[in-house]
């Protein structure tokens, strides 16, 4: 059985599910690049000298570090951004730690739909904003929690 004391590997999906995860980030990646607003964000205020940094620290101790960050590898087992997250996530930090962006792509299972895609689910929304104001706090601070 699963050992819930163990790491991340013990709970890796199938192959068949992780086919489908990578599926819904290359849609969502598609779907980043031909948003105008987002890519507005991404070449007027994170370019060298902007007062924005695109991606997202590997650790809030170590908030220059941005480099290696990926969605649903650093933290595999977190609901909003772990393998089996029902969406896909870019984001975006001011270098002054009081502001996030993100785009997010929700998958079909965000959806508040029954049988056809609907607007996205309350909780979905609510589970994206808890992290948005977790992650920028703990930035804020340096990871001083």
């Amino acid at each position: 059985g699963l050992d819930p004391k163990s790491g991340a590997e013990s709970f890796r999906p199938p192959p068949e599910v992780e086919a489908y995860f990578a599926e819904l980030d290359r849609v969502g990646r598609a779907t980043a690049v031909t948003t105008e607003w987002w890519q507005r964000l991404l070449r007027e205020d994170c370019r060298h000298g902007g007062g924005w940094v695109r991606d997202w620290p590997v650790h809030a101790k170590h908030p220059e570090v941005t480099e290696g960050y990926v969605h649903r590898d650093i933290a595999p087992l977190h609901y909003v951004m772990g393998r089996l997250s029902p969406m896909y996530i870019e984001r975006a930090f001011s270098k002054d730690f009081k502001r996030a962006t993100w785009a997010v792509y929700f998958g079909p299972y965000c959806s508040n739909g029954d049988q056809q895609i609907g607007v996205g689910n309350g909780g979905a929304i609510s589970a994206v904003l808890d992290l948005v104001t977790a992650n920028l706090a703990t930035l804020h601070v340096r990871g001083k929690t």
